[in-house]
Formats: structure tokens, C-alpha cells, sequence
């Protein structure tokens, strides 16, 4: 059989088609999520941890506050070890 005649058959057929539709799926559903991600970075959520307690870990904290204002910044929690 030559090739011409073997991608003419059913089965080759309905292979290339799957091929095809599962590319053109896959692009459809990952290349949005991959586009959204560079426009909501600035709604990311992040923590930072003060393990430091005593004066060291209160002045670090009053630093950070004060070189990156946060739009919704919430308590920072200092954890004292045991």
C-alpha cells in the first residue's frame, strides 16, 4: 500500500483530525491562563515571616513597611519560638 493510499483510509483519517483537535483543544485551554498570569501579579498575595523576636525583628518589620507599602497590607505577625 503507498502512502497516499494509506492516508486516504479511515483510520489515518480520523487520526490526523484527533491530532489536529486535540492541538487546537489544548491551545484553547491553556494559552489563557498562561496570558492572564503577567496581568494580575499586582493582586498576588505574598507573606513575609519575622522569625527575629526582640528589637532586631520590630525594627526589620518597621523597614520593610517602610520600603514596600503595600496596597492592602495586613497585620505582620511576629512569631516567637519556644
Amino acid at each position: 500500500m503507498k502512502f497516499t493510499a494509506f492516508l486516504k483510509t479511515r483510520g489515518a483519517t480520523a487520526a490526523i483530525f484527533m491530532g489536529i483537535f486535540y492541538a487546537v483543544a489544548m491551545l484553547g485551554i491553556f494559552l489563557p491562563g498562561y496570558t492572564a498570569i503577567p496581568g494580575n501579579v499586582d493582586k498576588l498575595p505574598i507573606a513575609i515571616i519575622n522569625d527575629d523576636a526582640g528589637k532586631n525583628g520590630a525594627m526589620i518589620a518597621e523597614i520593610y513597611k517602610k520600603i514596600y507599602p503595600l496596597k492592602k497590607s495586613r497585620r505582620i505577625y511576629q512569631i516567637n519560638k519556644p
